[in-house]
């Protein structure tokens, strides 16, 4: 079996590259075993604590107000070879205290309750919403208990695109050469998920290789 958790402390190093390379400035970020088969991710943890924290994001002049959280739970996929994300989440915030939450993208694997896996979440009130008739005839749902789809297990939005949302939004200030690093960040993770999804559909990946081949295409 491939050592699971190296492969976890390099996944912990291409994030911390990411996060430098873009919108922030020296963030560290750690990988813990906190059981044989899983592996914790993400900033502030220790061998004291397994809770991750939240780090400042840029902001251009001035005091910096923007966070982000992000944790990452990593196992081995079936075959006990690829590193595979159990669940993950990514939260915005306007600050660390008082925990400001503007929006957080979520992944679990196999959730419960029919909801999808992969979704985000946005703080708020939706005028739209509290007045309209659910089918078990409530109104009291609030904007930040709808789970938005966004593209399933194998086309969920990756970290890269939080990002970008945060700079060209202006919620953070990118780095000099911020895109051209966002840009091969997701590349990879784009081929990563290309490469998982051939394995466990090798049927479809042989037609789409005879279809590319054959006259005419």
């Amino acid at each position: 079996m491939t050592d699971l958790r190296q492969q976890a402390r390099d996944f912990a190093s291409v994030l911390a590259a990411l996060l430098n390379g873009t919108v922030c400035d020296g963030i560290t970020i750690q990988a813990y075993v906190y059981k044989p088969t899983h592996v914790l991710v993400g900033h502030g943890l220790s061998k004291d604590t397994l809770e991750v924290k939240p780090f400042r994001l840029l902001v251009g002049q001035g005091k910096p107000h923007g966070w982000l959280e992000i944790s990452y739970r990593l196992c081995h996929d079936d075959e006990g070879q690829y590193l595979t994300v159990h669940s993950s989440y990514v939260g915005v915030f306007a600050n660390d205290k008082e925990r400001s939450l503007l929006c957080h993208v979520d992944y679990e694997r196999d959730k419960t309750h029919g909801y999808p896996e992969a979704h985000l979440q946005v703080e708020g009130e939706s005028a739209a919403l509290a007045t309209w008739r659910l089918t078990d005839g409530t109104r009291n749902r609030d904007l930040r208990d709808l789970h938005f789809p966004v593209g399933g297990r194998r086309y969920r939005p990756a970290l890269e695109d939080v990002i970008e949302f945060l700079v060209m939004e202006k919620l953070a200030a990118g780095r000099p050469g911020w895109k051209s690093v966002l840009d091969e960040s997701r590349d990879g993770f784009r081929k990563r998920q290309l490469r998982a999804a051939i394995r466990r559909d090798l049927e479809t990946a042989k037609q789409a290789v005879k279809d590319f081949d054959s006259p005419g295409s």
